[in-house]
């Protein structure tokens, strides 16, 4: 929630299973240091790494939706200590970032713009806070994203529906997995003219398919679109190696 633009690796682990220097083929020598890593799609069966990529997503989301970084100053508390806030304040929207980066329980004041109901965006959570300055205990480790308004994370956009369908390996050279917990109608490939191009298409059981392209499928960037039984749509670019 800083002002600036953002890097995220993948799914912003700290520690990477490959060396930084990883060739393409998969031997590790000093002169590949910029070469491209092996994409660990297995990450995402990790919970804890999944949780990671859900909370930057929703975050992500949260500044597409609200612009609050362009429209309200910054207050920043990340300095000496180890409870760091962030407070953004609008007329219309009010912003309470806090956490504790300590090991041990920490009491902590959030410094409310305002008494009243305050809504947690990342898990929907609401607390009554009577005095702004009211001090509240915060675990190892926990934070909070308080809001003076409630915002809905469940929002019809694209962000959030393709947060819950994986695609590997993106990029491709022949097969293509798709697991889901979504109700699927139908998958379909396109170029990008909006043409249909032929693919075979398997249910390998209720939340997975395979998508086996035929062989003389050219390299390039295909669109594959999936859309859900209610009539959600959900389309994911796909690279063709």
């Amino acid at each position: 929630m800083m002002p600036g633009p953002k890097m995220i690796w993948q799914f912003g682990e700290l520690g990477y299973d490959f060396s930084i220097n990883t060739c393409v083929n998969g031997t590790v020598n000093p002169n590949c240091r910029l070469d491209p890593k092996p994409i660990r799609w297995d990450y995402y069966n990790i919970p804890e790494r999944k949780k990671i990529n859900q909370v930057i997503s929703t975050i992500q989301n949260f500044k597409s939706k609200t612009n609050i970084l362009s429209n309200a100053p910054i207050e920043a508390f990340i300095g000496e200590g180890f409870i760091k806030r962030i407070k953004y304040s609008t007329s219309g929207l009010n912003v309470v970032l806090i956490g504790n980066f300590d090991v041990t329980a920490k009491s902590a004041v959030p410094d409310f713009q305002h008494s009243g109901w305050w809504y947690d965006y990342l898990n929907g959570d609401s607390i009554q806070i009577t005095d702004p300055k009211q001090i509240v205990v915060l675990n190892p480790g926990e934070y909070h994203f308080w809001t003076d308004t409630k915002i809905s994370v469940a929002v019809d956009d694209h962000i959030n529906k393709v947060s819950n369908i994986l695609v590997y390996p993106n990029p491709f050279s022949q097969n293509v997995f798709i697991e889901s917990d979504l109700e699927i109608k139908s998958i379909q490939v396109k170029d990008l003219t909006g043409k249909s191009i032929s693919v075979l298409s398997k249910n390998n059981g209720v939340d997975s398919w395979e998508l086996e392209f035929v062989d003389n499928t050219q390299t390039g960037l295909y669109l594959l679109e999936i859309i859900e039984r209610n009539g959600g749509r959900s389309v994911i670019k796909l690279l063709k190696e």
